[in-house]
């Protein structure tokens, strides 16, 4: 998923999918994020970044590409 996001600067951010996965996710950035964790897209935090909520819409309806915040 690519998303092509507007804000101070123009930002593109893209996604990967992991097909295969051995091992647990670490939090390699502790003073910046509180945890890590594997979620189903419909039990998301509230507080979920809204450029973050886009892509995984996007990417729930086979949209592969967005652009987010532009007028």
């Amino acid at each position: 998923m690519t998303v092509h996001r507007r804000s101070n600067s123009t930002i593109r951010i893209v996604w990967f999918e992991a097909i295969a996965w051995t091992g647990e996710p670490k939090n390699a950035e502790p003073d910046v994020h509180e945890k890590i964790e594997w979620l189903e897209l419909d039990a998301l935090p509230e507080n979920v970044i809204d450029y973050m909520s886009f892509a995984l819409e996007n990417i729930a309806e086979d949209s592969y590409y967005g652009e987010f915040d532009w007028e």
